[in-house]
């Protein structure tokens, strides 16, 4: 029996076939066999330092899903945030597959996008991001629709011959997005060990009459700390490159405070006096020290707030603080 194919399927394949050619050739993308609402999955390579003359490529382990839709009639508009307009492509999409993205949470980045068959452009938006800090926010309802129009920044169009890689390319974005989880990882990893490092000292300000008791407890928090530092230090989100988010640098600064400190309070615990008036102000010096220190971990673990905060408004219609 003939087998045959109809124009849908030619249009999802073709839209397909574009998505991936647009990405640059060190990237792999693959088709997922089986599609449920995610077409496509990419991992990023980065260029590395090569000791002969072939540029190499290596992955880091990150990640994104493509949602790719065709079309062959566009609609654009303006999409008015609190400062100013932004040019948009309108786009009707399912609620059934925006709940899906939905229900695979942010730190599993899923872009859409929108295949225009007829002019061979491409247009983009992360979906996680959208539900999340546009389409909830604007209307709490859209679960109850069975249709949603989305409004893509018209600036969110890929031009599939400009393959250069900058950290201001639709490519550096879509590395940063694709580091995402390790962000997120990094986030609740810190906090926990900033609130660990709260019920240690407890133990420390316990043993703050009784000089035995309180360097023993200075001692193990010291040596906590440490493994919590060394651990921290060891994520793969301080590597640096080229596509990296800006607030980065002073993370990693916040992160050699963290490790000085803990190298600067050992000194103390040397020379603490065994009793007296001597040792109380000793102590209460070095519970004051110890207690910035603990501060630096809560620093660190702002890193998850500062990313739902700004982080992940790159690249949304409306007021994005990334748009040059």
């Amino acid at each position: 029996m003939t087998k045959f194919q109809d124009e849908n399927q030619l249009k999802g394949r073709f839209g397909e076939l574009l998505a991936a050619f647009a990405f640059p050739p060190e990237w792999v993308v693959r088709p997922i066999q089986y599609d449920y609402g995610l077409d496509l999955e990419v991992e990023v390579f980065h260029a590395i330092p090569s000791s002969d003359r072939r540029q190499k490529y290596q992955t880091w382990g990150e990640h994104s899903y493509l949602q790719v839709k065709t079309t062959d009639n566009v609609s654009f508009g303006k999409y008015k945030g609190s400062d100013k307009e932004t040019e948009v492509l309108k786009f009707l999409i399912e609620t059934t597959e925006l709940r899906l993205v939905e229900a695979m949470g942010a730190s599993v980045p899923v872009i859409l996008f929108v295949v225009d068959r007829a002019n061979l452009q491409v247009f983009y938006i992360c979906l996680n991001d959208y539900i999340s800090k546009i389409l909830t926010p604007c209307n709490p309802a859209w679960r109850d629709q069975r249709m949603v129009t989305l409004y893509i920044p018209v600036r969110n169009q890929i031009k599939v011959s400009d393959k250069e890689f900058d950290p201001t390319s639709h490519w550096g974005y879509f590395a940063r997005t694709a580091r995402r989880s390790k962000i997120y990882s990094a986030a609740n990893l810190t906090h926990h060990y900033s609130i660990e490092l709260g019920y240690a000292l407890v133990d420390l300000d316990a043993g703050e009459s009784n000089p035995e008791i309180f360097s023993k407890a200075a001692l193990q928090f010291l040596e906590r700390a440490n493994q919590y530092a060394w651990e921290i230090a060891e994520l793969d989100i301080w590597r640096k490159t080229d596509s990296e988010w800006g607030a980065m640098e002073g993370f990693r600064e916040t992160l050699t405070i963290l490790h000085d400190r803990i190298l600067q309070l050992k000194e103390p615990l040397k020379n603490l006096p065994s009793r007296g008036d001597e040792f109380e102000q000793a102590a209460f010096h070095f519970l004051g020290r110890v207690d910035f220190m603990r501060g630096v971990f809560t620093s660190l673990s702002t890193i998850g707030r500062l990313y739902e905060q700004i982080g992940r408004l790159e690249r949304l219609p409306g007021d994005d603080p990334f748009e040059m």
